[in-house]
């Protein structure tokens, strides 16, 4: 049952991986403030999905069942200052650095629960 529920978080993780080094995907450091935030909602939409998707799976163990509500609390932290961040990309302004730092925190620990 274990493998049944990793594989497609691994799926994710692969074309993330083949994706990004395909594309010339630059380092989170180096995006500008809207590649940053195309970047982390492609994040962020990805792993909602796949959340949504495990989350209907019968007979989760309790593993499991734990591993999702951390994903749920991390997807749900991650919402609002993503939005902000957006907010200030699509009016024109620069995120402050903080808020990109929370971000990247935020997103940080989302992308270590797909390994």
């Amino acid at each position: 049952m274990k493998r049944k529920f990793y594989l497609p978080i691994l799926f994710v993780l692969l074309f993330v991986l083949v994706s990004c080094n395909g594309s010339g995907l630059k380092p989170i450091s180096e995006m500008t403030a809207a590649e940053f935030s195309v970047y982390v909602h492609s994040v962020y939409n990805s792993q909602y999905d796949q959340y949504m998707v495990d989350v209907k799976q019968p007979n989760l163990s309790e593993d499991q069942k734990s591993i999702l509500k951390i994903k749920k609390t991390v997807l749900t932290e991650m919402y609002d200052p993503m939005m902000l961040f957006t907010s200030y990309v699509k009016t024109g302004v620069i995120p402050p650095d903080e808020l990109r730092m929370r971000v990247t925190n935020i997103l940080s620990r989302l992308i270590e629960l797909m390994k």
